[in-house]
């Protein structure tokens, strides 16, 4: 196969305030155009200033729509009421004209898309599930395919599994040619509804903005002992996320530790419900920082903390993870002690690890931090590993098994 020939279709429809999403996408776009030919179809024109985004070379295609809600959800909003506003919007959509937006979008992509799947070039489409009216395409795309002969290849990528699981259910397919997915969980079980399909794990991964990535790395040299421990969090806190446990923790730790310790919390939730007097002397709240000064405030902690609760879907892995991993900094992991988090940062060195339902647990685990930090305790992370799980190392990764299969 001649890997130079070959052109990529990104296809996202995803909306302006859906920018995880779309970022990792851009991202994906970035690392395939060293290889191939990438095109990109989308009804989103987002650009956040970075290296990587200011080395974008490839072809895009947009198609402006308008997002239209009922009832905006809120970031503090419960799972289920969260669930709840997504339902009652998609019916306000579907009874209103509103969806003439989604119908354009999908009418003119499908235009421009099936004229370049037409050519004589090794064409692929990557299509990130979450709106129906990928859905849509996707059915579209196999039907086309079939019908005239063709021998073009579809990739879903679904690493944002939870919003496109349901999706899934109804999608019905067997013709997909490859799969990406965010864990070794999401990966096995995609593997089960999708027999016929190679199913890859792609995380999202440690993006690197600097020629210095893991600097931070501990030396093994020795200092001396902390008089003030700063924890830092980044980040969203809404329905089980919450830093409630945690801060009781430490207002309890303070009490029997001499050792002065300042959490900051940097969000834009609304966490009205902590009563922040109780925990005045150590906690301060902040608004959301850019990226790079999040980099600066990363690396300057001695501890970040990271909140993932139990949850049903092991696979659920927060992309903060990997941004707090690139800066080296130790990490105070409240996670799913049975989720693919708690393993990764086991393989790469961290041992502060609890979940953040077990007061008792994270009372230890915290106090544990605490005493290391103070005796500094050199904690040797796995470099390796490390650099293993560097976004660009992981889409490499994952085109050499996709190339060396189609090769076969």
């Amino acid at each position: 196969m001649d890997e130079s020939k070959k052109h990529i279709h990104i296809v996202d429809g995803l909306m302006d305030d859906q920018t995880i999403g779309l970022i990792r996408l851009r991202h994906f776009a970035f690392y395939l155009q060293k290889k191939f030919k990438v095109s990109v179809y989308s009804p989103a024109q987002i650009f956040p200033k970075n290296k990587i985004f200011d080395a974008l070379k490839v072809n895009f295609s947009f198609f402006k729509i308008t997002k239209r809600k009922l009832i905006q959800t809120k970031k503090e909003d419960h799972k289920l009421i969260h669930r709840v506003k997504s339902a009652l919007n998609k019916l306000f959509l579907y009874f209103s004209f509103f969806n003439i937006y989604e119908k354009k979008w999908l009418s003119e992509t499908k235009k421009v898309l099936f004229s370049k799947l037409s050519s004589a070039e090794d064409n692929v489409v990557l299509i990130s599930l979450g709106p129906d009216s990928l859905v849509k395409l996707v059915q579209s795309l196999t039907r086309y395919r079939n019908n005239y002969g063709l021998h073009f290849e579809i990739w879903l990528d679904l690493r944002d599994m939870p919003h496109s699981s349901q999706v899934l259910d109804h999608l019905g397919l067997t013709e997909i040619d490859s799969i990406t997915c965010v864990s070794d969980v999401h990966r096995d079980i995609l593997e089960k509804q999708f027999k016929n399909t190679k199913v890859f794990t792609l995380r999202n991964g440690i993006v690197n903005f600097n020629d210095n990535l893991f600097q931070n790395s501990p030396s093994g040299e020795t200092a001396a002992p902390k008089k003030e421990i700063m924890i830092r969090y980044f980040g969203s806190l809404y329905g089980k996320r919450k830093p409630d446990n945690f801060l009781n923790v430490i207002k309890k730790i303070l009490k029997q530790n001499g050792v002065f310790i300042r959490v900051e919390l940097y969000t834009d939730s609304n966490l009205s419900y902590i009563n922040q007097n109780e925990f005045s002397n150590f906690l301060s709240i902040h608004d959301p920082v850019d990226y790079l000064k999040m980099q600066q405030l990363m690396k300057t902690a001695d501890y970040l903390l990271l909140i993932l609760p139990t949850s049903e879907d092991k696979g659920v892995v927060s992309g903060k993870l990997y941004d707090y991993l690139s800066s080296c900094t130790r990490i105070l992991a409240l996670v799913d002690i049975d989720g693919e988090a708690n393993t990764i940062l086991r393989s790469v060195g961290h041992v502060h690890l609890s979940s953040l339902e077990d007061k008792c647990e994270m009372f230890a685990v915290v106090q544990k931090a605490i005493e290391d930090i103070q005796v500094e305790k050199i904690t040797n992370y796995d470099q390796k590993y490390l650099k293993s799980l560097m976004r660009d190392v992981q889409v490499q990764a994952f085109l050499e098994k996709r190339i060396s299969l189609l090769s076969k």
